[in-house]
Formats: structure tokens, sequence, C-alpha cells
């Protein structure tokens, strides 16, 4: 199981080096403790950031600068076809899924159904990713939104969103690095580039970090691209913020790649 875990952040050094405070508990999966100490960097400047996905990260211009980490040269490409799978959406909600363009029908539609589930208790959660629904719930409980200003970093189906506004969170903004028109009676999109620091009260992302920067849909080639992410929502977050954040972990693995560009593992 993924992480739905609140993550203060500490105001301590400059603003873009946010140190974050993880906390950890293997048995359920869930990341418990670990620091991260972003360097004053731009993180989102660097010697493969021309080069934009889907590439090999075998190619010697970008290899060695993830120090070690690629042990597969396989390229996933969700460039044009960013969903491939129906396991990607909830179980209500498959039908959706626009086989032919590779993406999701995201309607006032979808989301209606999804609500109904939810308010009577059903899990929502992709089928990818078992309980992660009831774990965003469980999370919600033990650190209430309530009236709270909240941004969904990246999503591509609106449990995460359905879920937030079942629980009463008071506005809810979705972001993304493409620009996207989309009907919505629960949320609403913004461009990364469009969001304003100290934005937010909390930020809540699941299976987004771990893509950033391996180019898997079209994105700049960046190895510290997850350090930019988390540098990003710092920045956006207001002071005592909350971070809600799911990621692949594997409690007795390294950080590492897996699958080429697939995603990031959380050792």
């Amino acid at each position: 199981r993924t992480i739905a875990q609140s993550v203060p952040f500490y105001e301590q050094g400059p603003p873009d080096a946010p140190r974050a405070i993880i906390k950890e508990e293997a048995e359920r999966g869930v990341v418990r403790s670990a620091n991260l100490l972003v360097g004053t960097a731009n993180l989102r400047s660097c010697p493969t950031c021309t080069i934009n996905g889907p590439v090999s990260l075998c190619l010697q211009t970008i290899r060695p600068h993830f120090k070690g980490m690629v042990r597969s040269c396989n390229v996933r490409d969700n460039c044009k076809r960013g969903v491939d799978r129906p396991q990607q959406l909830p179980r209500q909600v498959v039908r959706f899924l626009n086989v032919a363009a590779g993406k999701i029908d995201w309607s006032t539609e979808m989301e209606k159904i999804l609500l109904k589930a939810a308010r009577a208790g059903d899990d929502i959660s992709p089928l990818d990713y078992p309980d992660s629904a009831r774990d965003l719930r469980e999370a919600l409980i033990r650190f209430p939104l309530a009236g709270k200003q909240v941004l969904v970093g990246g999503s591509i189906t609106p449990w995460v969103e359905v879920t937030l506004a079942v629980a009463g969170v008071g506005s809810i903004t979705t972001s993304d690095y493409q620009e996207r028109v989309v009907a919505s009676d629960v949320t609403t999109f913004v461009h990364v580039g469009a969001i304003a620091r100290s934005s937010f009260d909390a930020i809540v992302s699941f299976s987004s970090i771990e893509h950033d920067g391996l180019g898997r849909y079209c994105d700049p080639i960046n190895p510290n691209g997850d350090y930019a992410a988390m540098a990003e929502f710092r920045a956006w977050l207001k002071p005592g913020g909350l971070l809600f954040l799911g990621v692949p972990v594997g409690p007795f693995e390294p950080y590492r790649l897996f699958g080429g560009n697939k995603h990031r593992i959380y050792g």
C-alpha cells in the first residue's frame, strides 16, 4: 500500500531549501522517516533539462547524470496516450477510459458517480492502487481539512478530489503541467506556472512525483525532478501547511528507478 499521510513542513532555511519531515511505517508501506533537504540551486535547471522525453535514459548524454540509478533501457511512452490501462481508474468509472484516444474522458457525470459511491462508503480507489482512497480518507480524519484550500498535484481521475469534497474541504484546485479544459463541479484546473506562493493550506499528491523528470509523459529529463516537485510544493504551501504524499515504496530497496523511465521507487 502506498502512502496517504500528512507531512508537516518546517520553517527552516531559505524558501527554496525546504526540510520535509516524512514519517515511515514499513508494515503498511508508508514512508515515515526521512529528511529531504533541497539545496538552493534551481532544480528545474540541469544538463539534461533541455531534452524532452520519452527517450532512453541509457543515452550517454543522460545516464551519467542519474548516478547509477538507471538499471534498464526500456522506454515507456505515455506522451500522447497518457492513460492506456483500465487499472488506472476506479472500477466505478472504467467506462470513461477512451481507449482510442489514450485518455480519460473526465466529466461531471464521472464525478457524480464517484461522489455517490464515496458517500455510500464504497472504495473509489483506482484498481492499480487498492485501498488508496480509504487511506486518504483515514488521513483526513486524523488531519481534517474542512473549509481549507487544497491543491491536488497532478490527477487523471477525480478520486482524490471527490474524497476531499466528501471530507468537507473548502475549495479544491488541481494542477497540471499541460493546459487542460475539463468540465468539473468538484475542482478547478490550473497550470503549474500560474500557482502563486503560499496559496494552499494543504497539497495532496498521489503517484506523481516519482514520474517527474523521467520523460515518460513528455516532460524534460531531470534526475532531480522529484526534488524539484517537492520544492515547488513547499513554495505553494502556506506556513504550517500539510502535504499528503503517495509514492511507491520498497522498504528493503534503495532509492532507484524502475522499468527504465517508468517511475522511481523510494526505499
